[in-house]
């Protein structure tokens, strides 16, 4: 499991993203090794959805499973993109309701109840829970990504509870997080080296 949140702990000095998020994904080591944390997932994901996938937030309205670390590294540059409606699904609710009340200055954030959600139509789902490493879908009706374009944040065999899950319910696409994986680590090289890699040739199918 990635340790963001202790990462951000550990650092001398947070970047703007990561302090905002509690989670670091990208540590600089600095003069008298002090260590500098930033935090590229949700630069990583709008470039990729917007660049890659051709999507555009504003006025939609977004499912995202999970509270931990890596929502909190993507959420406010979803907000930031003028979404119209935010849900947050977590099977421990207090925790989405956590993170509602952290980002609440950003946006509206509507969290969903933990049992048998009823939740409306949506056009993003975002996956960025664990349930994925141990082999399990999300914890919620394959129903709920009809129509929408389903994203996880893992990638690989991770990947594969949500992406099948998300097909199951009749999603209108279906994805892993291997174009944002490739996204925010080239936000990674612009931070050590002063320069963005192309992406392009890794992203090719």
């Amino acid at each position: 499991m990635p340790l963001k949140e202790e990462a951000a702990e550990l650092s001398d000095e947070l970047g703007p993203e990561a302090g905002q998020a509690g989670a670091v994904n990208t540590l600089t080591a600095g003069a008298g090794g002090r260590m500098r944390g930033d935090n590229t997932d949700g630069l990583g994901l709008i470039r990729h959805l917007r660049t890659n996938l051709g999507v555009e937030l504003e006025e939609t309205r977004v499912l995202i499973i999970g509270a931990g670390g890596a929502v909190r590294g993507v959420l406010p540059a979803v907000l930031a993109e003028g979404v119209g409606e935010t849900i947050v699904f977590n099977r421990t609710q207090e925790r989405a309701r956590e993170l509602a009340r952290r980002f609440a200055s950003l946006g509206a954030i509507r969290v969903a109840a933990s049992s048998k959600p009823r939740l409306p139509a949506v056009d993003l789902v975002i996956n960025a829970s664990s349930a994925g490493i141990s082999g399990e879908p999300p914890g919620l009706a394959p129903a709920s990504a009809r129509g929408a374009l389903c994203m996880d944040l893992a990638y690989g065999r991770a990947a594969e509870p949500f992406v099948s899950w998300a097909r199951e319910g009749g999603a209108r696409a279906a994805h892993d997080g291997w174009g944002m994986l490739v996204e925010q680590a080239a936000e990674s090289f612009r931070i050590w080296h002063g320069t963005r890699p192309d992406t392009t040739e890794l992203l090719e199918p």
